[in-house]
């Protein structure tokens, strides 16, 4: 992943399988720092100005990242894992601002481009592509996409849909292409994982709900909380005001930050059973057996 920091350096970081070691790599504007630096071929480029960096193609040398500039421009940006060197190496002008850039949640290479009147864009291989995904109703500042949606549909007709589109607008409206799923919401998280999507109420009720991503096309806001829920799930009440950060891949444990600031893990049926089914399928049944006693799930599951 990329963070930009305050000081206009970018800090590329790549975890190690051996031993789960964060490794930094700091991309510097200054020339005369000792940090990785910057071969700008656009000389009428900011690279303090660039937002929403993603990461687009990686490589065991390279990667290649994109980025928006105030000037509704998109660029490209190469940086080299051994010269140690960043090159912004070529620009495309969009036409319109750029509203969000995100990666697919199930693929490292293209990206999820929406524009400032909600038109999705589809980045792949160096080229911009229209999507087609229908629109969402509205522009939201918050997407989250899946490119190979289609083998999670449960039904044939549905099988065409080969992308999905999860956004949630600035008046708090949870969209799914041109799907309504809630119209109070603070945050969302779309695991494809667990092949849920997970997203906290902030309405009268403060919950954290979860959705199967292959019921998403039937889901209909209208039929009221109960006829939607899913059957083994049960609604988790959460503090007001939480918001939901994080998924974790590797345990069946939601992350929520508190208004106060301090970070809760929490543990929802809607994880914790893919997850002692996924161990079971694995015949790893002595990690399936004690994560069901901790959190008291029958053992005739």
């Amino acid at each position: 992943s990329v963070v930009y920091l305050s000081n206009g350096s970018l800090v590329v970081l790549s975890k190690k399988t051996q031993n789960d070691h964060i490794n930094a790599v700091y991309l510097s504007s200054d020339p005369t720092s000792e940090k990785i630096k910057w071969e700008n071929d656009l000389n009428d480029i900011d690279v303090q100005t660039l937002r929403h960096i993603v990461i687009v193609n990686i490589k065991e040398t390279y990667l290649d990242l994109i980025a928006a500039t105030p000037c509704n421009q998109l660029v490209e940006i190469k940086v080299s894992l051994i010269t140690h060197r960043a090159i912004i190496s070529n620009k495309i002008v969009m036409g319109k601002s750029i509203l969000r850039i995100v990666n697919w949640s199930d693929c490292s290479n293209g990206a999820i481009i929406e524009l400032e009147d909600g038109e999705i864009l589809e980045y792949d291989d160096a080229d911009i592509l229209p999507s087609s995904i229908e629109p969402l109703l509205e522009p939201c500042p918050w997407i989250a996409g899946i490119y190979h949606a289609s083998s999670m549909n449960e039904h044939q007709d549905m099988s065409h849909r080969t992308r999905l589109i999860v956004g949630l607008s600035t008046r708090s409206r949870l969209y799914c292409h041109d799907r309504l799923l809630a119209d109070s919401v603070s945050s969302f998280i779309l695991s494809v994982s667990y092949q849920f999507l997970y997203f906290v109420t902030s309405g009268s009720h403060f919950q954290l709900r979860s959705l199967a991503l292959a019921t998403l096309h039937n889901f209909d806001p209208f039929m009221g909380s109960e006829e939607n829920d899913i059957e083994g799930y049960e609604i988790r009440s959460v503090e007001r005001g939480a918001r939901l950060v994080a998924i974790l891949p590797s345990s069946p444990t939601a992350i929520l930050q508190m208004p106060r600031g301090n970070l809760e893990g929490i543990y929802p049926r809607s994880l914790v059973l893919p997850f002692v089914m996924s161990k079971i399928e694995s015949g790893q049944y002595g990690s399936a057996i004690s994560m069901m006693r901790r959190q008291k799930v029958d053992l005739n599951l």
